[in-house]
């Protein structure tokens, strides 16, 4: 049985001696904080009750009673061992790791302190500054535990197959830190550069070299954060330029972070992912000044190892008194295309009605229903895609009955708003779709749309009921309906105008020299981006995979990544591996070759989503989505840019086979 495991650091009493100095030779104290130790009980009781976590240790500096005057020197209530040294936590780091197996989960929290310190000689290349976390000794003249050397630990685990969770209510997220005022978790009146001692070296040194190519991100994360990395979730307080805050709890002092992060998990009755967890907190934190994110497996379910089929969200906003749903022709959004709006009256459906947009849809209201009752922004979801002009045209084999073949027909109906038609002919074999066997059966096989290839996909559904079955059959129809539809938008939405930026996705070296295609599995490949022109550019890159899922793997959040005129992006590194699936399904893959498409889509509108296009890999098609509540944002400011995306695909080929694709 997989056990849990976790390490919890809190920092209120920090300790000063005067061994550590400023450039100018001033003597650098850290202030006093209130809130970290009250974060690690309140998140050691949760994980206890909640999760059965039994091999849980903390490592605090808490205040004496009674707490001590500002200015008194006094020793933690902690023996040394239990404090949160660089050399105790490093220490509870291996001893867990070699305690670990593959399958159990590791949780890392830590509260308090941080600082962008000078770099030291083992800081990967590309960097000016190391993020750190602030050990309680760390004025006496006692290392940080720095970004890029906590990523290392976390990625230890990893390679034992060790799942891993971190959350950090200070600065690692960059540059979010704690005040000893109580309001704000960050180093108070120091200077701009703090020299780095003999001791500083040495620590860094004792971290075996990894990959350092530099990465360009706001985050203090390294490469194996980068691109959604197998089983790494790092959730953070706040952005890069923004002060983690604290506030007070029924007489208690606790990071804001923590305490709705701990609200919300409480107050759930059904599993929720993390992505979902961050769209609710941004709401909650938004007042205080506060962005919170997460980086690496944003879609595993909490403390989870599957991504579950989570309805892709659109929001819906009223525009100068009329309801829009921001996605539009370049989504693949249609007239009659319908969604879904949860609002405390129930479900209201709601229907584009004119022709969209590039970016938004204009939708009808049902009756008894009018812009003044939504809010400025909202949530909805998709419910029944239109594919434009085209009909969903399925053939079935004869061996099915005519209950199951109108049973499909209306499951289809339900979810494809566009003409449907389910037609029985003897000895026809169609891509789409072809059913063998008795009616208590579905096999159905297709082929990757992109081009012939020497073996089919299967999938296969059974049920006694014929309209039981049909609702299984029609669920991964509808998505390879609306997966050819999204593959092949690029021909309608690209712009014909010259792109303005260059961008190379090549294969890494090796050890043998550049590899040529197609590829072995696993396979790094390296993305480089720059933007030549003299404005701003939003980027973002998805996964076109030959199980029929489309999945965005950069930025990891919803919103594209900003490259400012004459900026670069990367380099960024990517690998392309069959996805978990069954083990008939896996062994299938594995065998044969992966034609992925890899999509880049630049736009000059900074608030494009393209989160709606996501789908599950076919397999899981059918499964329930997970309908998140998303606390709405704030109407959001616009500047009136000329709308138009580029779009780059690039073909990926992997695998034993891939040479006779």
């Amino acid at each position: 049985m997989a056990k849990l495991y976790a390490l919890l650091v809190g920092i209120d009493l920090y300790l000063n001696n005067g061994a550590r100095e400023g450039e100018n030779g001033q003597i650098l104290a850290l202030n006093r904080l209130r809130g970290p130790t009250n974060d690690v009980r309140a998140i050691e009781s949760f994980l206890r009750s909640e999760w059965q976590f039994e091999e849980i240790t903390t490592l605090t500096s808490t205040f004496p009673s009674p707490v001590p005057e500002e200015n008194v020197d006094v020793a933690p209530s902690e023996p040394p061992e239990r404090l949160p040294t660089f050399f105790n936590i490093q220490a509870q780091f291996d001893r867990i790791r070699q305690a670990s197996r593959e399958g159990d989960l590791f949780f890392f929290h830590f509260s308090g302190h941080g600082e962008r310190l000078d770099r030291v000689p083992a800081t990967p290349r590309g960097r000016m500054k190391d993020p750190s976390l602030l050990t309680v000794d760390f004025c006496c003249g006692q290392p940080a535990v720095r970004g890029w050397q906590l990523n290392q630990w976390l990625r230890d685990f990893h390679t034992r197959g060790v799942q891993v969770v971190a959350s950090l209510d200070s600065c690692c997220s960059g540059g979010a830190w704690r005040d000893g005022s109580g309001l704000f978790r960050t180093p108070k009146d120091w200077p701009s550069r703090i020299p780095n001692m003999t001791i500083d070296e040495e620590a860094a040194e004792a971290v075996p070299e990894t990959d350092n190519e530099p990465i360009h991100r706001d985050a203090t994360l390294e490469e194996s954060w980068a691109i959604n990395p197998r089983e790494f979730t790092l959730m953070v307080a706040c952005a890069s330029t923004e002060k983690a805050t604290e506030t007070m709890v029924e007489q208690e002092v606790m990071g804001v972070f923590s305490r709705e992060l701990l609200r919300y998990l409480g107050n759930r009755r059904s599993q929720v992912t993390y992505r979902g967890i961050r769209d609710q907190l941004v709401g909650q934190l938004r007042r205080h000044g506060q962005t919170p994110a997460i980086f690496g497996r944003d879609r595993l379910l909490f403390f989870g190892r599957s991504e579950p089929f989570s309805a892709p969200s659109v929001r819906v906003e009223i525009i100068e008194g009329h309801p829009y749903i921001m996605a539009g022709s370049a989504h693949g959004v249609h007239l009659h295309s319908e969604f879904c709006l949860s609002l405390p009256t129930g479900m209201t459906v709601l229907r584009v009605t004119r022709e969209p947009e590039l970016f938004k849809s204009r939708i009808e209201l049902p009756e008894g229903v009018v812009g003044r009752n939504l809010p400025g922004s909202w949530i909805a979801y998709p419910s029944r895609w239109s594919l434009d002009n085209k009909t969903l045209l399925v053939v079935l084999d004869e061996s099915f009955s005519v209950a199951f073949r109108d049973s499909l027909a209306a499951s289809l109906r339900r979810r494809i708003a566009s003409p449907v038609t389910v037609m029985e002919e003897e000895g026809t074999k169609t891509t789409k779709c072809v059913g063998v066997g008795m009616a208590a059966r579905a096999k159905m096989w297709w082929q990757w749309v992109t081009g012939p290839t020497p073996a089919l996909r299967r999938l296969e559904a059974q049920d006694n009921e014929p309209e039981k079955l049909a609702t299984q059959v029609a669920a991964p129809l509808a998505q390879l309906a609306r997966f050819g539809h999204i593959k092949d938008l690029q021909q309608t939405i690209a712009s014909t105008d010259p792109a303005p930026f260059t961008l190379t996705f090549t294969a890494a070296r090796s050890v043998d020299g550049p590899p040529q295609p197609p590829y072995p599995l696993s396979q790094d490949f390296v993305f480089n981006f720059r933007n030549t022109s003299p404005g701003d550019l939003f980027l973002t890159i998805l996964d076109i995979s030959p199980e029929f899922g489309i999945h965005q793997v950069f930025p990891p959040e919803d919103l594209p990544q900003l490259v400012e005129s004459g900026r670069r992006c990367g380099p960024l590194r990517f690998t392309v591996e069959p996805p978990e699936a069954t083990p008939l399904v896996a062994g299938g893959l594995r065998l044969t070759g992966r034609r992925d498409i890899i999509r880049t889509l630049v736009t000059k509108e900074k608030l494009v989503s393209w989160k709606s296009l996501e789908l599950p890999h076919l397999w899981n098609a059918d499964e329930e989505g997970l309908r998140e509540a998303a606390n709405p944002g704030d109407r959001l400011m616009r500047l009136q840019v000329e709308q138009c995306v580029w779009v780059d695909d690039r073909e990926v080929i992997t695998g034993p086979e891939a040479a006779s694709l």
